[in-house]
């Protein structure tokens, strides 16, 4: 069960688990810094999605392709590569990505806010306990949305501070586990 490069599976479960918390608590100290590297990644993501959706598409059978899928990919790609671009322009394109990805993550909380909503309503009719949690998840995320959508900014900032605390508390727990795991 050792792995000679590392020395042990432990050891590389633990040097995850520091990494986690380090994360975590960039992401809450420096949320700037970290959140301008998850943009990146994202629009760099969004980039690469809409390239694989192009390549896949010409690489399926005739009766499986779908112009919808070329559509997507191909519009993917281009507001991907689009936004990317000015990123790398200067501030005021790194400022432009971060409201770009703000309020996107704002109109898709309020949508999946409604959604849940809406879901709570169905739920309620069938009979299914337990639906409180899934109306109050609608609600606080809809909340969230309008206000990341209104704010962007600060939006952001919270969703990195949001995410840090969950890295630090995912790697600290991670760290007193470990020693119980059969690595």
């Amino acid at each position: 069960m050792n792995n000679t490069f590392f020395g042990s599976w432990k050891k590389i479960a633990y040097l995850i688990a520091i990494i986690i918390t380090v994360l975590g608590l960039l992401a809450v100290f420096a949320p700037g810094f970290t959140g301008l590297g998850i943009a990146y990644i994202i629009t760099a993501g969004f980039f690469i999605y809409g390239i694989l959706k192009i390549v896949t598409w010409f690489n399926l059978p005739g009766e499986l392709r779908s112009g919808f899928f070329l559509a997507d990919g191909i519009i993917s790609a281009f507001i991907g590569g689009l936004i990317l671009f000015d990123a790398l322009r200067g501030p005021s394109g790194k400022a432009e990505m971060l409201l770009t990805l703000s309020y996107t993550a704002g109109f898709m909380s309020v949508f999946n806010g409604i959604n849940l909503i809406t879901s709570y309503g169905i739920l309620k009719r069938e009979g299914i306990s337990g639906t409180g949690f899934v109306m109050a998840g609608g609600i606080l995320r809809l909340l969230l949305g309008i206000l990341i959508v209104f704010n962007p900014i600060a939006g952001w900032l919270t969703l990195q501070w949001s995410w840090g605390i969950l890295f630090i508390i995912t790697g600290v727990a991670l760290l007193f586990e470990i020693k119980d795991l059969p690595l």
